[in-house]
């Protein structure tokens, strides 16, 4: 009776557990199955396109606008921001980010994650061809495409203890110039610097005498301030552009500057 009743417990397996049953008991068809996956797998990796620089599709779309000889303020107000105004709300578009620098304007589109890149790009081109008086006369034609992805051959780190931020910028700016100059090399970027700023170091006690407060002095700074472009020169060596810069500020030292004709700042590059 126990013997029976032992032997009508025992359940043949099911699902996975059948399956792995089956093939320890047909070895000759396990292997087979195996040899089978490899050779397909194979004959599948042998027919894969390997490229160094594979085609990325960067769900992008870009406008960009020479405007040569223009200040910053000029591009944006007269490039990227009526491009803005005509793309944002664009069906697929998912975020558009402007940059409004010397001599050229570009507004980049970002292509949603179910939105077809190539029906977006078309769509932006209508849009821009149908903004009113617009490049301005000085500008050149909108070039509108998808920008090519970038890959870097070679990262190089450039790193001191002695050297300060400024003399390690300067350092890295002349590597950049010398690796420019080979024939192999077409595009260095500076990555990871700090931009040339100049601080200003307001004296309280300077202004309590003279009667200032420091939204005074930046309200003056700022409406004194004028960027006027005053042309480009073209050379066989460069571009360069040339810029009117005056404001309220007028050098007396190495060190103070006035404002207002106030000795009332000190300035630090």
């Amino acid at each position: 009776m126990t013997a029976s009743g032992d032997s009508g417990s025992q359940q043949a397996p099911t699902g996975v557990g059948a399956v792995i049953a089956a093939f320890v008991h047909r070895r000759v068809a396990g292997s087979l199955l195996m040899l089978l996956a490899i050779g397909g797998g194979l004959f599948v990796a042998s027919g894969i396109d390997v490229e160094i620089i594979p085609d990325v599709d960067a769900r992008r779309v870009s406008v960009t606008v020479p405007y040569p000889g223009s200040s910053p303020t000029e591009v944006e107000e007269s490039i990227t921001r009526r491009i803005e105004e005509r793309v944002v709300g664009l069906g697929g578009v998912r975020r558009v980010v402007s940059e409004a620098s010397a001599d050229v304007g570009t507004v980049s589109l970002e292509v949603g994650p179910f939105a077809d890149t190539q029906e977006v790009l078309d769509e932006v081109r209508t849009v821009v061809d149908r903004i009113e008086r617009f490049p301005p006369p000085d500008a050149e034609r909108p070039d509108v495409g998808i920008p090519f992805v970038h890959v870097p051959a070679i990262t190089v780190a450039l790193s001191s203890a002695e050297l300060s931020t400024a003399a390690l910028r300067v350092a890295a700016e002349q590597m950049r110039e010398d690796m420019l100059s080979l024939p192999s090399v077409s595009s260095v970027s500076l990555d990871w610097s700090p931009e040339r700023e100049i601080s200003i170091e307001v004296d309280e006690e300077a202004l309590r005498e003279h009667g200032l407060t420091i939204g005074e002095v930046a309200r003056k700074v700022r409406s004194s301030s004028v960027d006027l472009t005053s042309g480009s020169l073209l050379t066989s060596a460069a571009d360069w552009s040339f810029a009117l810069t005056t404001g309220a500020f007028a050098p007396r030292s190495s060190k103070t500057w006035y404002c207002c004709g106030r000795q009332a700042v000190r300035w630090s590059p």
